[in-house]
């Protein structure tokens, strides 16, 4: 498709300095100070290494509003040199955490005193991060230097104004006097192309994409209101383009066609592995077709005659870290203007596929938009809460989203805004930030005077309820800020499923899963919107998918992230293995993890069960097959069962060279209460699971030796995990982690001499096997008939022996109500399901979520304190999966063929409900389903779209075979 193009990738003329991230570099002036602040590392103006440069000593500090940290802003001491003269010249030299600093020749510091990452590696920082900070003084710098491996990055005697904006040039010396500015931010890349329409227009196409973020425009209007384009791939492989028709939007005579372009995932932060993961500049691509009523036509294609800038407003943008945006320096793009000069040719990168997979750099291809692009869905009106301790004004805009905002503002040419987001505030009003880690999530505006003004960041994304305006660098009023609305943007706006009952507590959880899958479903389905991370995870999606698939309608969303999921599995690995996160990004778990890794065959299937379409199956089939053969072919030999960071668990190793045992790694069942539930038993339970499906999918597609192959595959894993597990009256035991408190335990002696005690789980001791064992092992259907009774009464002594409390995690929370029901125990889910404290569903209602939380105690109430802020997100869709059981249980809505041409109706009532109403818009149209329990009577009503058919059991024992229709049935309780 990119010779199809046949167009240019086009930006800077140049290679910029702040395209560089590196962990070494040399920086060197002369200077005029008594107190001069040199800025380096500097990732915002939030976040830097400062180097205080006074009289007689250098003080060196860590400056930070990082969420990590306890105190906002964070002013960390490094260290204090002595200094032994006055100086006027200095040379900064930085190796990774060592800082050697000469003052007129002499060495003043020679220490490995520079901060790590959150991974504990050197920082690597854009280089151009480069600034001076002398908000309480004047300096007055010469003969600027910066340079890296010999290779001058940036050499400045300051005779031709270039860098005006930090301070007064003249005679070859900068002067700063009272202002914090970092040389060179890394600004957005605007380009342009003029060019004149003589004929009339038949039709006009406009066809584009980027390498980062890109906001086209015809004539200074937006092509679009998308957002994001053209969206996240792995940039190595594949890249989306976008076509708008742009007829109306070409004029007579002349028209200019203009892009911005932003970082993105491709030269900005990706993950919590840095930035420049893919690439280090972004680049813009386009093909305009016009089409003329005389039968010609006209391609303007990106090329060396268009023209670049980068004196634009957006002097900073980053979709992790948010957008700065100057006003004063707004264009208009057809003006004949002295800040446009010739763009720069950039070629694609040719980047090898940095690990054991099967393609190379020549598999690159453009590809067409696949689903929706992002676009705001709903409009959040924000209402001030308060002036905080830090006299900075709080608004709420009452829902935990994602996406930007729109401000609108009043003030003086000059007077910067910075904008703040956080999911949750503290009791002063202060915002909730620790939980960001090292994501900065601030935009920057500066006003340029006009009577109201409007600040819509493009190129940063941002999770949040409440936002925080202060002054950025001067004083501020309430006055100044006229509103603050919250702009939801998503990938996917139509809404397929509808549920209420009588428990309004319920509703809401409805509601926060909603919202979070709304926000959540944007670019690829994140595990979260806010903090550093913001990646595909697998695990996270395949547990989610059937009920994202209830409420939205997500089958183009998800068929572009299994896109994503095939190529990660064929990029990285050869083996079959599938990567924890797709696209990958910067990541570099590779390997595959049970219970994440089986998204390759659990997400495809039930993306089929809903929608029917058999072309998901068969273009995921190879990958469903690969990956069951990875999980089947792992090397036992002197390999015992490890965790994903690879720490080895000797209790579980003796399982390990049984035959169909899993002992690939696994993170198990993520922030569990109950963290007994081994690896092994998990992964291994996962595996029987995903072999399950694709026999089943081997089926469909009529490969006949592989339905054999794979159902033989399955009744092993099966008889295997009952060997090891499952006992003869149906319950089952393991060995788990130590615990002070039972006398069951043991310990293990590894070869180094290393021992690990671990404590025996089984019915009857003090520490019982868990509900993700039981839930997994029936879900799953690896229980044998004979002995699911008794496997009954133990599941559900794994409720009530908690007091009806929840104590799964990731990879229990979409099977434990399912599993129940399946054994008859619809009582003990509907007792989960009302449970109001702590762990529990209603738990984060009671306490005002607007969406689902990451972990059940991200926030304790009673203590008014948060949870572990390492991983604490307030927008994690995945223990929302408990919606799929209101729609298959409480209302009974499933398919029995695939895409529900035809389906079941078999609705429950249980617990307090007095009645339950709902509805899911089928590829068929809308089935609905409402019971009611009044007068010791249930009465229930449905609705069967037309050409379809219905099986409805009732919960008397009735069953009745519906066609296309509305019904009404009652009967007495």
């Amino acid at each position: 498709m990119n010779n199809e193009f046949n167009a240019d990738w086009i930006g800077s003329p140049q290679e910029t300095v702040n395209t560089y991230a590196v962990d070494n570099y040399k920086i060197s002036c002369t200077f005029k100070s008594d107190n001069l602040g040199l800025v380096a590392n500097a990732r915002n103006k939030d976040n830097y290494v400062l180097f205080n440069i006074c009289k007689d000593s250098v003080s060196v500090y860590e400056i930070s509003d990082n969420a990590w940290n306890n105190n906002v802003p964070y002013k960390k001491l490094l260290g204090t040199f002595h200094v032994t003269e006055h100086s006027d010249s200095l040379e900064l030299s930085v190796n990774k955490t060592n800082v050697l600093l000469y003052l007129n020749g002499q060495k003043v510091i020679d220490e490995d005193i520079l901060p790590k990452n959150i991974i504990n590696q050197p920082r690597k920082t854009f280089l151009m991060s480069v600034g001076f900070n002398q908000l309480n003084s004047v300096a007055e710098i010469s003969h600027l230097k910066i340079e890296t491996n010999n290779l001058v990055l940036q050499e400045d005697n300051f005779e031709n104004g270039l860098l005006s904006a930090l301070g007064t040039c003249e005679n070859g010396k900068l002067t700063i006097n009272n202002a914090f500015e970092i040389v060179n931010p890394v600004p957005s890349v605007n380009l342009r192309k003029r060019f004149n329409i003589e004929k009339t227009i038949k039709s006009a196409r406009l066809y584009a994409s980027a390498q980062g973020f890109y906001n086209a425009c015809i004539n200074g209007e937006k092509v679009s209101d998308d957002f994001y384009n053209p969206g996240f791939t792995d940039y190595r492989l594949r890249i989306q383009y976008q076509t708008f028709d742009v007829t109306d939007m070409l004029a007579d005579g002349k028209n200019v066609i203009s892009a911005v372009l932003g970082r993105g995932h491709y030269s900005g932060f990706c993950g919590y592995s840095g930035a420049m993961i893919y690439g280090k500049e972004s680049s813009f691509i386009a093909m305009l077709n016009i089409v003329y009523t005389d039968g010609t036509s006209e391609v303007i294609k990106t090329d060396s005659s268009w023209e670049f800038t980068d004196k634009a407003p957006i002097s900073d943008c980053d979709y992790f870290d948010g957008e700065s945006y100057d006003a004063r320096l707004e264009y208009n793009p057809l003006a004949d203007d002295k800040r446009w000069v010739k763009c720069g040719i950039k070629q694609q990168p040719k980047k090898p596929v940095p690990t054991n997979g099967t393609l190379s750099d020549t598999d690159f291809k453009l590809t067409a938009q696949k689903g929706n692009t992002a676009k705001i869905i709903k409009n959040f009106v924000g209402k001030f809460v308060c002036e905080n301790p830090k006299n900075h004004f709080v608004y709420d805009v009452g829902q935990n989203m994602v996406g930007t905002i729109k401000l609108k503002v009043k003030g003086q040419c000059g007077q910067s805004i910075k904008i703040r987001y956080g999911e949750m505030t503290h009791k002063d009003g202060c915002i909730y930030i620790k939980n960001l880690r090292s994501a900065a999530n601030t935009d920057i505006y500066t006003l340029c005077g006009r009577d109201t003004e409007e600040f819509i960041p493009t190129f940063a994304s941002h999770g949040f309820r409440y936002v925080e305006i202060s002054g950025n660098g001067c004083d501020i009023s309430k006055d100044m800020v006229i509103s603050v609305d919250g702009l939801a943007i998503s990938n996917i706006d139509t809404v397929t499923g509808e549920f209420e009952c009588s428990n309004p507590l319920i509703n809401r959880l409805q509601h926060n899963i909603r919202w979070g899958e709304i926000g959540n479903f944007l670019l690829i389905p994140t595990d979260c919107p806010q903090r550093n991370e913001r990646m595909g995870w697998t695990g996270d999606m395949q547990v989610f998918a059937k009920t994202g698939a209830y409420n939205m309608n997500i089958k183009s969303f998800i068929d572009k992230w299994l896109d994503d999921l095939i190529d990660a599995q064929t990029m990285y690995n050869k083996n079959g293995a599938v990567p924890d996160t797709a696209p990958l990004g910067g990541d570099n778990r590779i390997d595959g993890c049970g219970g994440w890794g089986d998204a390759a065959t659990i997400v495809p299937w039930e993306m089929y069960e809903t929608y029917g379409d058999i072309r998901i199956l068969k273009k995921c089939y190879d990958m469903m097959k690969k990956w069951v053969e990875y999980q089947n072919s792992t090397d036992r030999r002197n390999y015992g069962v490890r965790t994903v960071d690879g720490k080895e668990v000797p209790e579980q190793s003796d399982l390990a060279t049984i035959p169909y045992i899993q002992v690939q790694q696994c993170r198990g069942d993520h922030l569990t209460y109950d963290n007994s539930t081994p690896y092994i038993y998990s992964a291994t339970a996962y595996a029987a699971h995903s072999a399950d499906i694709l026999r089943r999918t081997a089926y469909i597609l009529g490969k006949t030796d592989d339905e054999k192959r794979y159902t033989e595959l399955f009744e092993n894993i099966k008889r295997a995990f009952n060997d090891a597990w499952v006992n003869d009256d149906g319950s089952v035991s393991y060995y788990g982690e130590v615990s002070s408190q039972t006398a069951h335990c043991g310990e293990s002696v590894a070869l180094d001499g290393s021992v690990t005690r671990y404590t025996y789980y089984a019915e009857n001791t003090p520490h019982c096997p868990s509900q993700t064992a039981y839930a997994l092992a029936v879900d799953f259907d690896l229980i044998p008939q004979d002995k699911l009774k008794n496997t009954r009464k133990y599941f559900k002594n794994s409720i009530l022996r908690n007091n009806g409390k929840l104590t799964v995690g990731f990879l229990g929370i979409s099977h434990l109500a399912p599993a129940l029901s399946k054994v008859g125990l619809d009582d003990v889910a509907f007792k989960l399901l009302e449970q109001e404290d702590n762990p529990s569903w209603l738990y984060s209602v009671k306490n005002g979520a607007t969406t689902i939380w990451e972990r059940w105690n991200s926030y304790i109430a009673e203590t008014g304190t948060f949870g572990d802020v390492s991983m604490n997100s307030f927008n994690h869709y995945s223990y929302g999966a408990i919606g799929q059981w209101f729609f298959t249980d409480i209302l009974g809505i499933r398919p029995v063929e695939f895409g529900y041409k035809s389906f079941m109706l078999a609705p429950k009532f249980g617990g307090g409900l007095t009645y339950a109403k709902g509805s899911f818009t089928s590829p068929y149209g809308k089935i609905s389903s409402a019971w009611k329990l009044h007068d010791g009577k249930f009465t229930y009503d449905c609705t069967v779209p037309t050409n379809t058919t219905a099986t409805l059991k009732l919960p008397n024992g009735d069953i009745h075979t519906l066609v296309g229709g509305s019904y009404l049935f009652e009967f007495n309780v």
